[in-house]
């Protein structure tokens, strides 16, 4: 067995990651590899998300937003 086969994702269901390290002979190898990625992409994307949710990470994006409103918008409305 691989590295890469032995490697399993460290998500919740703890799938392996070796059908992506496979080759196929078909012809159709680039089309399913490239939608099984994206699909591993969006689910990791996904779930960064929801982490980022989690740990308050919006929450602090926002009050750094506001601060920096607070801050640079009354001198452009004295020097505008």
């Amino acid at each position: 067995m691989s590295t890469v086969e032995s490697y399993r994702c460290q998500s919740h269901h703890n799938a392996p990651v070796e059908s992506f390290a496979r080759h196929s002979k078909s012809q159709s190898y680039p089309v399913i590899r490239i939608t099984q990625l994206m699909w591993l992409f969006l689910k990791l994307l996904g779930l960064a998300f929801w982490r980022a949710f989690e740990h308050d990470a919006f929450a602090v994006a926002k009050a750094s937003a506001y601060s920096y409103i607070l801050t640079f918008f009354p001198p452009l409305l004295v020097l505008g």
